[in-house]
């Protein structure tokens, strides 16, 4: 593992560290931690299409084209400085942790389903800091079975995360969603197409000021997922374009909020949209529940 730009700190049973001028790589059995620097990064991250194989460009103190294998969890920090991180994923089961602390940051991760592959279980969790941040996740899937688990909490400033599910072929597609959009006006956003059943819990809160919160199904929906707006005047709603037969549930909180609860094809759970206090502006389909909607 020496080489010219970097030099062994630990090289135990599973365990290797690569560092320059405070910075670091280390691989500890199947985890593989990548560090940033104290400035803004640009990382990029390519997983697969091998399984465990990640390849590594613009980390600081590590050539371009760094090549780990027998990877199964991957945890990036950033620290401070506007920093960009891009994952490019096409592998059946990863497990990922992005910290980028704080400054105005960027993450994009691209999830694709190596050929021929039946199932795909992955697992993201995303924290960010100060400054207005912004968290994309998309999926291109041919697996019948998904699994997608993926957390996030965005913390101050006004950020925005975006979950984009492509299914392409028929199937199911389970995703639990645990997230926090913090403080400030913020916007959370979930689409799903595809000719499968997405089957969706888990809650996402707006906390405090003005947050906007949409999901959009295009396909079979279900589950309970739960949108809250919490306090501030937030719009949140949930449009399944197709058949439901979860109870998602469209909250509203405090002050004066827009919502919607829409359901284009038939109608077979229990959803719920719920205004909280004061007067709120209600658009709900035939057979959701509403409560306190003035």
């Amino acid at each position: 593992m020496q080489s010219s730009f970097s030099r062994v700190l630990g090289a135990t049973a599973g365990i290797v560290l690569l560092a320059q001028a405070g910075t670091a790589v280390a691989q500890t059995a199947g985890t593989l931690e990548v560090l940033g620097s104290a400035g803004s990064d640009s990382i990029t991250i390519s997983v697969g299409p091998a399984a465990g194989e990640v390849t590594l460009f613009g980390v600081p103190g590590v050539a371009d084209g760094t090549v780990f294998t027998g990877v199964d969890r991957l945890a990036v920090s950033t620290f401070n400085g506007d920093d960009t991180v891009e994952l490019d994923l096409e592998v059946a089961a990863i497990r990922v942790d992005i910290d980028t602390s704080t400054g105005a940051d960027v993450v994009k991760v691209a999830q694709r389903t190596p050929p021929g592959a039946a199932e795909l279980a992955a697992a993201f969790n995303f924290v960010t800091s100060t400054n207005a941040d912004s968290i994309e996740f998309a999926l291109e899937s041919s697996a019948a079975e998904v699994d997608l688990d993926i957390g996030f909490r965005t913390d101050t400033n006004a950020d925005q995360v975006k979950l984009l599910l492509d299914q392409q072929v028929p199937g199911t597609v389970q995703l639990d969603v645990d997230g926090t959009l913090g403080t400030n006006a913020d916007s959370f956003e979930l689409v799903a197409k595809g000719p499968a059943l997405f089957v969706i819990n888990g809650r996402v809160s707006g906390e405090v000021l003005d947050d906007i919160l949409t999901a959009e199904i295009d396909g079979a929906a279900a589950g309970a997922l739960v949108l809250s707006g919490d306090s501030g005047n937030d719009s949140v709603s949930y449009l399944a374009k197709a058949e439901l037969s979860g109870a998602p549930r469209v909250l509203g909180g405090s002050n004066e909020d827009s919502l919607k609860l829409l359901v284009e094809g038939p109608l077979d759970g229990t959803p719920l949209l719920d205004g909280g206090a004061f007067f709120d502006s209600c658009d709900a389909s035939p057979g959701v529940q509403v409560i306190n909607c003035e």
